[in-house]
């Protein structure tokens, strides 16, 4: 009866320093890009600027076609036969040195700290941003697509945040088997393969929102400051979006509010959307009456009044 005591007392101890060891375990975080041709490495050098300016406690790993060494990355892993397309992600993601990654696209310009991303990671596999338009969903010529529900939604793959796992490893597999089938019909969408594998997935999935991947060459809708800015940021020929508009004027233009905001693009600017004052009031008179509007007027009065002092 002692010695059993003493057995289970041993285990309680041993569970115990298994429990506080796992918590005091540091995970490896960093950012990784994947940039393929000299283009493209310009680029990722001229984004891993901005996360060196507002997370410079971060590693970055440059994953390209050359052995080169550039004071904008802390490691570079070289891609042997890349693809030059949309499936260099798709198969050389996984090879990341971390245990928390950060991947972004090469035309990803960090206007804040993200932080808070590798925290989610504490609880889920996988976190990505909801694609506002299906795109390469709607293009593929695939039934494994057709047969999704519309309910759940396209990521876009341009700033992806995953922990090193075993089912993270099962998904990349999948992920990999899915783009050969898309591939085989002539096709590049690896944003479609991605939706197929996280579907078929056993994921804790993350749906990060507008903020922390704002695509903003696009008309869209914002809360809160914007973190990460997608779209080209310098202008070449390349197989993904043009440069549509200067990320600079666009990080000044939506973020000098924080409210909800809708925005779209007037040639080469990003412009917020003003409400028409008259036509709200008008709307109002007809709909709530004169009491009601008169209310109304008062609380926005009274709510910017409050945001201002």
């Amino acid at each position: 009866m002692h010695s059993d005591c003493i057995k289970s007392n041993i285990w309680q101890h041993l569970f115990i320093l298994l429990v506080v060891g796992l918590h005091k375990m540091k995970f490896t975080k960093g950012i990784v890009y994947i940039a393929v041709g000299d283009k493209f490495v310009k680029e990722a050098k001229i984004s891993a600027r901005t996360v060196m300016q507002h997370m410079p406690d971060i590693p970055i790993t440059l994953m390209t076609d050359n052995d080169i060494t550039l004071p904008e990355f802390d490691s570079v892993i070289k891609i042997d036969e890349p693809r030059y397309d949309f499936g260099d992600q798709v198969y050389h993601l996984k090879k990341t040195p971390y245990d928390y990654t950060i991947f972004f696209d090469s035309d990803i310009y960090l206007a804040e700290p993200v932080y808070d991303i590798f925290n989610l990671l504490n609880s889920f596999d996988i976190a990505a941003t909801q694609d506002q338009q299906n795109y390469s969903s709607e293009r593929v010529e695939l039934n494994k697509v057709e047969t999704i529900p519309d309910c759940f939604p396209e990521y876009n793959s341009g700033v992806v945040a995953f922990r090193s796992n075993e089912k993270v490893e099962n998904f990349f597999s999948e992920w990999e088997n899915v783009y050969e089938e898309v591939n085989s019909r002539g096709q590049i969408h690896n944003q479609a393969a991605f939706r197929v594998a996280l579907y078929q997935s056993n994921l804790r999935i993350a749906t990060l929102p507008w903020e922390y991947n704002c695509i903003f060459r696009q008309p869209g809708c914002v809360n809160g400051s914007v973190k990460i800015f997608h779209g080209r940021l310098y202008d070449f020929d390349s197989i993904g979006a043009n440069r549509y508009a200067d990320v600079e004027q666009a990080v000044a233009e939506l973020n000098q509010r924080n409210d909800l905001r809708a925005y779209y693009t007037a040639g080469s600017e990003v412009r917020l959307v003003e409400p028409n004052l008259l036509e709200q009031g008008l709307y109002s008179l007809k709909n709530r009456g004169i009491i009601k509007t008169i209310k109304q007027i008062y609380y926005h009065l009274r709510h910017q009044h409050s945001k201002s002092s």
